[in-house]
């Protein structure tokens, strides 16, 4: 068995898929499993840039979904489909500093690492367009400033509440604590990944390395397409879906009695209006406390 299972969910992005293999082929740290999930796209395309992968001694593993069944449903499939302790999600369109892995897996095996249950890293935001079959870069700037920690940080539970504040791609995790929270939900087409992230939230935390070792690639031109980023092609569905998750704590507050709590997270998007009395700390660590227990509620 592989330490490391790194999971990447692919339809129809076969150009986007061959530069993920660069990524992922170019780590200097060996002990993991490619587990490829073609999600109801063409399979020859597919398994073509497969059979180009040169790192022999690391085994690919290619789940074909003859639909299309979403993202959160082939993350689900792709963990399935291996047994590693580590786990990761690098989508097709995103990709690596080539010590990712290595950096982040040295970490959740050192002695202080031990004490959480995932790892993430700093964030390089990576402007791109389609010209044809060729990407090319438009800008590049740091993303997600608020996750940054000196010499190791730690995600803030009140900061994912207001929002989400990191791409999958950052974020190497336990299977451990993906088997607690039940895996993520496939009934969620866009923000599965928050609402991931704050149920991981309720089982441990985050550790914050501060290096920029991931690459969140976006395309914001590119829209109505299969080259498009959910988060800009798909924008009407994460308003939805914002709402979505959201509400889920919303109702389970006042379900509590706890109004204030329900009130501060419907509000949580406006960080304008909360900025006062959100990062108080002795406010921040009281509703940590409550959503903690609110969401553990929700995952039983």
């Amino acid at each position: 068995m592989k330490k490391v299972a790194v999971i990447t969910r692919t339809k129809d992005r076969n150009v986007m898929l061959s530069r993920a293999m660069e990524s992922i082929g170019g780590q200097t740290f060996g002990d993991f499993t490619w587990v490829v999930v073609n999600d109801g796209g063409d399979p020859a395309g597919v398994d073509k840039i497969l059979s180009e992968w040169k790192r022999k001694d690391i085994p690919v593993i290619v789940v074909h979904h003859e639909v299309n069944k979403g993202m959160e449903a082939a993350s689900n499939a792709g963990i399935a489909a291996c047994s590693s302790d580590y786990l990761v999600i690098h989508d097709d369109d995103d990709t690596w500093a080539e010590n990712f892995l290595e950096k982040t897996v040295e970490f959740l095996e050192s002695p202080e690492g031990t004490k959480f249950e995932a790892v993430l890293t700093e964030t390089v935001r990576v402007d791109e367009i389609m010209e044809g079959e060729t990407i090319r870069v438009i800008s590049r700037s740091r993303w997600s400033p608020n996750t940054v920690g000196y010499p190791v940080g730690c995600v803030q539970f009140s900061d994912i509440v207001v929002e989400n504040q990191f791409a999958p791609i950052a974020l190497l995790f336990r299977r451990r604590v993906y088997d607690k929270v039940g895996g993520f939900d496939p009934t969620l087409p866009v923000l599965g990944d928050w609402d991931f992230n704050l149920k991981l939230l309720c089982q441990g935390d985050i550790a914050v390395l501060p290096e920029a070792l991931a690459y969140y690639h976006h395309r914001p031109s590119v829209k109505g397409s299969n080259y498009g980023n959910s988060v800009h092609a798909g924008v009407n569905k994460h308003v939805v879906y914002d709402a979505v998750v959201r509400n889920r704590i919303i109702r389970a507050a006042i379900a509590d009695g706890n109004s204030t709590l329900a009130m501060l997270v419907s509000s949580g998007r406006n960080r304008l209006a909360l900025s006062g009395a959100w990062h108080r700390p002795w406010l921040s660590s009281r509703i940590k406390a409550k959503i903690k227990a609110i969401l553990k509620r929700l995952i039983a």
